[in-house]
């Protein structure tokens, strides 16, 4: 088969030997990764030698081997970023692994995770440290709330109370002037009343 030849998903069913639902699932596994297959008009997958060998490598990976899919896809993956397509043609060499093979392999799948976890832990660190001081914000941020809506619960009770005070001052005021009044409305009218009986 020529490396820019296509052939159809039945095609590779019969080169892997695999259900037609088993091969969906691989390539949705791959593609969710990141490798990309080509497609037709209709939108349907197209494989060329090169997918077929990475296809060959994970059926043993899943299948033989016994790896989970996760970790057989991130094999694969990696695989066809790190190797030039010209390097696949030599489908002896994707389809057999020796023990110390599959081992390296395994580690090197080990390391990978180990620096997406290392990775992943930093991440979580800075998420840590950011969510922290946004908790320092925030707390700080309630606290000046909490005095600014003391001073304005006090300003409002001091003015209130003014208020109140004036009022008070005003009806006192007013009190006097009606009380001084009535006084002298009482002096003129005893005034009177003396006048009237000397006379």
């Amino acid at each position: 088969m020529n490396y820019n030849q296509e052939v159809t998903a039945k095609n590779v069913i019969e080169i892997l030997n695999i259900g037609s639902s088993t091969l969906r699932k691989w390539c949705i596994a791959l593609e969710e990764a990141g490798y990309l297959f080509n497609r037709d008009s209709r939108n349907q997958r197209l494989f060329n030698e090169n997918d077929i060998a990475y296809l060959k490598y994970f059926r043993q990976l899943v299948q033989e081997n016994r790896l989970m899919l996760r970790d057989a896809v991130i094999i694969i993956v990696k695989k066809s970023r790190m190797e030039s397509p010209t390097l696949i043609h030599n489908l002896n060499k994707m389809n057999f692994l020796t023990q110390d093979e599959l081992v390296d392999e395994m580690m090197q799948l080990i390391r990978i995770q180990r620096r997406f976890f290392e990775s992943q832990e930093k991440v979580n660190n800075n998420l840590f440290l950011q969510l922290k001081d946004l908790n320092g914000k925030v707390d700080k941020s309630q606290e000046e709330l909490k005095t600014f809506i003391f001073k304005c619960n006090k300003q409002s009770e001091e003015r209130l109370l003014n208020l109140i005070k004036n009022e008070l001052e005003k009806l006192l005021v007013e009190e006097e002037i009606d009380l001084n009044e009535k006084e002298n409305r009482n002096q003129n009218i005893m005034k009177k009343l003396f006048e009237g009986i000397r006379r």
